[in-house]
């Protein structure tokens, strides 16, 4: 089976990478450095909260890259929401100090990650989908 992964870096890049400012569940910055162009570690930029509109756009993100990633011949997509990327830094308490439906409890830190894996598996079909934590 040949799997394409899905991922979303978040805080864990740079703007002069992407050529925005990086974005997270909240406004922290990841410590130490982070990898740049060229491979040059640089200080980690504090990111942009999410809006509800950014996280509406990203949930959608992931499923047009789950058909994409089928289209290219993909048999299926991994869903990575570990390692410090932005499905696990919205499901951690300390880097989601959010107050609103996707910050506070872990039912609300879920949220995005169930609204991920439901855009994606409607995209491409629950047997095609697996999940990375």
């Amino acid at each position: 089976m040949f799997v394409c992964q899905l991922w979303h870096l978040g805080r864990a890049t740079l703007k002069e990478v992407t050529g925005m400012q990086p974005v997270s569940a909240s406004p922290i910055a990841l410590k130490g450095e982070t990898i740049g162009l060229n491979v040059v570690r640089k200080a980690s930029e504090v990111p942009r909260e999410l809006t509800l509109a950014d996280i509406e756009r990203t949930v959608e993100d992931f499923g047009v890259a789950a058909e994409n990633a089928l289209r290219a011949g993909f048999d299926g997509v991994e869903i990575h929401g570990a390692n410090g990327y932005l499905i696990d830094q919205v499901l951690q308490p300390l880097t989601n100090v959010r107050k609103d439906q996707y910050g506070g409890s872990l039912e609300n830190r879920l949220r995005f990650l169930t609204q991920v894996l439901d855009r994606v598996i409607e995209a491409v079909g629950a047997g095609k989908v697996g999940m990375r934590f």
